[in-house]
């Protein structure tokens, strides 16, 4: 499965590559806010991949802007984006205060059906954390309701178990930090325990101004080549890595 594989292959960057892998400390906020805003990106296509399946060979992409000082973060999808043929209009907005407790939300449009979304994430632990949104869709509601666990390392690793409806996802996402010069993140979520759908999604923020992007595709199968793209990706960043506890902004 994917998952299992992308979540292998950090964990073996991180000894790789000198990093620690710790399973407890509090996490810093900045780390916080991104983990914070991957998971709000996760339950947006759970959502979208249980009132539409999947949308193969397409890519969504947004623009998002993160303020590390203030703990707010936002995105929009880029204008001509497309989910099943049918426009995408939607921004989605939240805050974080110095422990990690959040909440967000969202609206817009996808063809003629409306969509919004409420959410908030709790802290459970060091570094460990609970959320549940609800995304609704032309008057359907999709509840996500996550455990997200934290793993420091050279990239550091979340792992968390999604529920939507009754159904399962599970998800895994990597956190880099290329010294002042960049943020890069990756996560993918796989339907669990019959892997018959997933999503994925890779994006960078400019840690000087907070200014950011991503894109965001789902598959009705999972595709071993997919792994093997996001795992040469993140081998091509390794290199300048310079991993610290905290982005120090």
């Amino acid at each position: 499965m994917r998952i299992r594989a992308l979540l292998l292959f950090c964990l073996g960057a991180s000894f790789l590559g000198g990093g620690r892998v710790a399973f407890a400390g509090p996490l810093p906020a900045d780390e916080s806010l991104i983990e914070i805003m991957m998971g709000t990106q996760q339950s947006l296509f759970v959502a979208f991949l249980e009132a539409f399946g999947a949308d193969n060979g397409n890519t969504v992409s947004f623009s998002s802007l993160t303020n590390f000082t203030t703990g707010a973060f936002s995105y929009t999808a880029d204008a001509g984006s497309t989910y099943k043929g049918m426009l995408l209009n939607f921004s989605e907005s939240g805050s974080s205060d110095a422990l990690g407790n959040a909440t967000y939300s969202g609206s817009g449009t996808l063809g003629e059906m409306a969509i919004t979304v409420r959410g908030s994430n709790v802290v459970v632990g060091d570094p460990e954390y609970d959320y549940t949104d609800t995304i609704t869709i032309n008057g359907v509601e999709y509840k996500v309701v996550g455990k997200n666990k934290v793993i420091f390392g050279r990239p550091s690793t979340s792992t968390a178990i999604l529920t939507s409806n009754g159904k399962n996802y599970n998800a895994v996402d990597i956190l880099s930090v290329q010294g002042t010069a960049a943020i890069k993140y990756t996560w993918v979520i796989d339907s669990n325990p019959i892997p018959d759908k997933s999503s994925d999604a890779s994006g960078s923020i400019d840690p000087t101004n907070g200014v950011g992007s991503f894109e965001a595709r789902t598959t009705a199968v999972p595709e071993p080549s997919t792994v093997w793209m996001a795992i040469t990706g993140t081998l091509a960043l390794a290199g300048p890595w310079v991993r610290r506890r905290g982005l120090g902004l």
